[in-house]
């Protein structure tokens, strides 16, 4: 499946997140694309209580996560 998906150069939004759905469920947990461009793509990462550090900042796994997802779907796309 994987190899089926990544010969397809560019895919939308629904094929992506058909992917991540069926390939890493775990990946959308927490967040949501909102959009696939040309160029890039916009992810919406859901922040708990879990994974803030003291002061409210956001812990860098929790950042460097969000960032991996988002560059995975955007070269994806």
């Amino acid at each position: 499946m994987i190899e089926d998906f990544l010969i397809t150069m560019k895919s939308n939004r629904a094929e992506i997140i058909e992917f991540l759905q069926q390939e890493f469920p775990q990946s959308l947990e927490k967040c949501e694309i909102d959009a696939v461009t040309p160029m890039g793509a916009c992810l919406t990462y859901r922040v708990g209580e879990s994974e803030l550090r003291p002061g409210g900042t956001i812990s860098g796994p929790t950042m460097m996560t969000a960032a991996d997802l988002a560059l995975y779907v955007a070269i994806l796309g």
